[in-house]
């Protein structure tokens, strides 16, 4: 009996969450998920839209139009949501046959050849490992500078939104109980602390790049104490920090099956207040599994103890063991109206 009862309490938190549009890999991952203690967030696509915008233009030197259009054309062959951003605000249209020795640095931007000219498209890092020095732009968020041939050409002011309910989701996992929220980035200080203050997050890590994130999760589960380390990505960029944290999580990913096949468990949708919904599943089936294999332990026990003492006969032996599996039933029902 006592698998029959665990193999329900799970099966009804696996198919109450796939309903809900989450998919868990098994009972592993759902048990490790119900007892995570941090949570950590990247910001972009997970705390945020990651759907950027262009909202401003500082050239130096140069027209706005022709700025943008030169960050665009360096951007030509990325799939980054910045770079995406840039395509759609320029109004010229670049032959990329023009656009050469394109090479994408990973937490910093993009240089590339365009029409001949060593263009550079990126942050602060990147114009200073050039020699280049760009302007101070600590009254806006979020930047991308552009030099072309060794010249600074002015900045480009990008805007990616907190999404919808994102306080909200925090908010529901530390009601969930979770003991930390933690947000990586690549951005500044002062863009990480901006979005973390939007977000609610106890703890923000910034001017990560991809390699950083992966050290940064690495310190953080050898200094929390009790319970899981869950990480929360797209599981295409984050792939490798995702396989480093206990359980991995993926929402709202560009890939759903490349996604799928790297991360522990995957939101369809890119819902983040479908993550504290997917903790509470968890937690519930859990919590019935535990409270269910106790109840069939305690009834299991009195009905010996009292047929030793001849006490009980059969009959009510059997009745006894079969009210206490109805009850995990009754439990195991009840994961299906976590809401």
């Amino acid at each position: 009996q006592p698998l029959i009862v665990t193999s329900m309490a799970y099966f009804a938190g696996l198919s109450t969450a796939v309903e809900r549009g989450i998919i868990i890999r098994g009972k592993s991952e759902l048990e490790a998920l119900a007892g995570s203690a941090t949570v950590v967030m990247d910001k972009t696509g997970t705390g945020t839209e990651g759907s950027f915008s262009v909202t401003g233009v500082e050239p130096k030197g140069i027209s706005s139009a022709d700025l943008v259009s030169l960050a665009a054309a360096a951007e030509s062959y990325s799939n980054h949501p910045i770079a995406l951003s840039l395509r759609r605000a320029s109004t010229t249209v670049i032959d990329p046959a023009h656009v050469t020795n394109v090479r994408e640095l990973a937490g910093r931007g993009v240089e590339a050849d365009v029409y001949g000219r060593r263009v550079l498209v990126g942050n602060t890092a990147l114009m200073n490992s050039n020699g280049i020095k760009c302007d101070r732009t600590d009254r806006h968020l979020s930047v991308v500078h552009v030099a072309a041939g060794g010249i600074y050409y002015g900045y480009i002011i990008i805007d990616d939104r907190v999404k919808d309910g994102a306080k909200d989701a925090v908010r529901e996992l530390y009601d969930a109980g979770i003991e930390k929220a933690v947000l990586l980035t690549g951005d500044t200080e002062r863009v990480g602390k901006a979005v973390g203050r939007a977000l609610g997050v106890s703890d923000v890590m910034t001017e990560l790049l991809p390699e950083d994130k992966v050290v940064a999760v690495g310190e953080l589960l050898r200094e929390k104490h009790t319970g899981k380390l869950a990480f929360v990505g797209d599981a295409v960029s984050d792939a490798s920090v995702i396989s480093k944290a206990d359980v991995g999580v993926a929402i709202g990913a560009l890939n759903p099956r490349a996604a799928a096949s790297r991360s522990d468990i995957l939101i369809m949708s890119d819902d983040i207040r479908k993550l504290p919904l997917a903790m509470r599943i968890c937690k519930a089936a859990s919590r019935t599994v535990r409270l269910s294999l106790l109840l069939a332990s305690v009834v299991k026990l009195a009905v010996l103890l009292l047929a030793a003492l001849g006490s009980i006969g059969m009959i009510a032996a059997v009745t006894a063991d079969t009210l206490a599996f109805m009850l995990t039933v009754a439990g195991a029902y009840r994961i299906y109206k976590v809401k």
